[in-house]
């Protein structure tokens, strides 16, 4: 396994443990940037993809809601793209019940 996959992962399973430990936003943030280790690519991507799927599937108010908005306004190079992929992967139905329910409310 190479080390920007181990990094990923990690940064992955940080935002994922925040969102159930209730972490604070500035804590989280942190702990992402050491586990980054000045890597703003990986960060960027585990960032963006978690962060853009929780604004389309997180309830309002909800701490992923919460820590998506706080992890949108990072100043991270290369943020947006996976922004805007995050969010496009959660808009798209998982289960065929889903797609019918979609297309029946457009």
């Amino acid at each position: 396994m190479t080390t920007t996959t181990r990094r990923t992962i990690a940064l992955q399973a940080a935002i994922w443990r925040a969102s159930y430990d209730r972490t604070l936003p500035i804590v989280l943030v942190e702990q992402l940037h050491e586990l980054a280790g000045g890597n703003t690519t990986v960060l960027a991507e585990a960032v963006g993809l978690t962060a853009g799927a929780w604004t389309i599937t997180a309830g309002t108010g909800s701490h992923q809601a919460v820590l998506a908005a706080a992890l949108k306004q990072l100043y991270i190079d290369g943020l947006d793209p996976w922004l805007q992929l995050g969010a496009a992967r959660a808009s798209v139905p998982r289960y065929a019940a889903d797609a019918r329910r979609s297309r029946a409310t457009h």
